[in-house]
């Protein structure tokens, strides 16, 4: 019901948002959201002062979920939005709002350097360098993240090295430099033998947590993550559309007609599949479900422009019926109970968060 969801997010926007303002608005929605995560942080920090404790520690910072750098799957979809909307706003003379996007954008790149998410800098990099490669006209695109990466990387050095220095404080943040694979080559592995165990159809979505691991309750790379819990056949559909997305986009951005708006989005989309080999991008609903949002947005420039046949709109409705039968029954059945279900599965288990997306106890360790 999750992903026939998210894919009728996609559909429904893509035949809802083709005007360009509206388009625009789903933008504006996004730096919305990054703008308070930004002012978030400097309050955070600020805080740190004030409040006389002068700890400066990344999870602190910005906390939320278990691990901080899940902003990052976040960041990968709206850098790219906010480089796209400085261009629009100084091309149309709107100075002011240019300025404030970047100074949101450059604070997000300050988060991002303190988070030390090195696969949202793969991300952000080889999607950018691969618009080069593809549509070199789009160059300011990739300055203006240039700008905003540089900005961020002073702004870190004044917040983590200068300041702290001043007033001798030890900042904890997250080292980015580092080489090894932080475990992944292990979980790697139980994904590809869970994949052999069960190649046809996988162990379930989201079952790699069911057998417990101390490292990660998801592998960690998109590709085996399919092939445990979807099986070949899913997986090869799936990277077959990947692929066939990937490269019909390429045609449309070396084409007269295509728009900085089209380049923002191929960047994003892109970065975010670059992320998901190294990070669990899709495994998270918050991000997967601004994946399909930015999806639609896509389908709405560039997809079909006839309406539905009948027997796609009657295939539509019936998979609307298990959706909202099976979110229904969640909602009024169980999530009262979420919290007493979690309290008496940690007491159980005498753990805190492992395997953090099933605390709850649906799938046992």
């Amino acid at each position: 019901s999750h992903y026939m969801g998210l894919l009728l997010i996609s559909l429904v926007l893509g035949g809802l948002i083709r005007s360009e303002s509206a388009q625009f608005l789903v933008f504006g929605c996004m730096v919305v959201v990054g703008a308070v995560q930004a002012f978030r942080f400097l309050v955070f920090y600020l805080s740190a002062f004030l409040s006389g404790l002068e700890v400066l520690e990344a999870d602190i910072l910005y906390s939320g979920f278990s691990n901080p750098r899940f902003l990052g799957q976040f960041q990968i979809f709206l850098l790219p939005v906010m480089a796209f909307l400085i261009q629009c706003f100084s091309g149309a003379g709107k100075v002011k709002l240019a300025v404030s996007v970047m100074v949101v954008m450059s604070v997000h790149w300050c988060i991002a350097i303190m988070l030390g998410g090195r696969g949202v800098w793969f991300g952000v990099l080889l999607s950018h360098v691969l618009l080069l490669i593809v549509a070199p006209k789009f160059w300011r695109l990739v300055l203006n993240q240039v700008v905003a990466a540089v900005a961020g990387l002073c702004l870190f050095g004044l917040l983590f090295e200068i300041i702290p220095r001043w007033l001798e404080v030890t900042p904890l943040v997250y080292d980015g430099l580092r080489t090894d694979l932080s475990s992944r080559e292990i979980i790697w592995s139980l994904a590809w033998n869970m994949f052999f165990d069960n190649p046809w159809f996988g162990v379930g979505p989201m079952h790699f947590a069911a057998e417990y691991n101390s490292i990660a309750a998801h592998p960690h790379q998109v590709m085996l993550q399919w092939l445990a819990e979807w099986g070949a056949l899913a997986t090869g559909v799936a990277i077959w559309l990947a692929v066939h997305g990937f490269f019909s986009w390429i045609r449309v951005l070396r084409s007269s007609h295509s728009t900085t708006v089209d380049a923002s989005l191929w960047v994003a989309l892109v970065g975010a599949l670059l992320l998901a080999q190294v990070d669990g991008v899709f495994v998270m609903p918050y991000t997967e479900t601004w994946f399909a949002v930015l999806a639609g947005v896509a389908l709405s420039r560039w997809g079909p422009t006839s309406l539905a046949t009948i027997s796609q709109g009657y295939l539509l409705k019936i998979m609307v019926i298990p959706l909202i039968s099976l979110f229904a029954l969640i909602i009024f059945k169980e999530a009262a109970s979420l919290p007493q279900v979690e309290r008496d599965y940690l007491r159980s288990t005498h753990v805190q968060s492992s395997p953090r997306f099933w605390m709850q106890g649906w799938i046992p360790m």
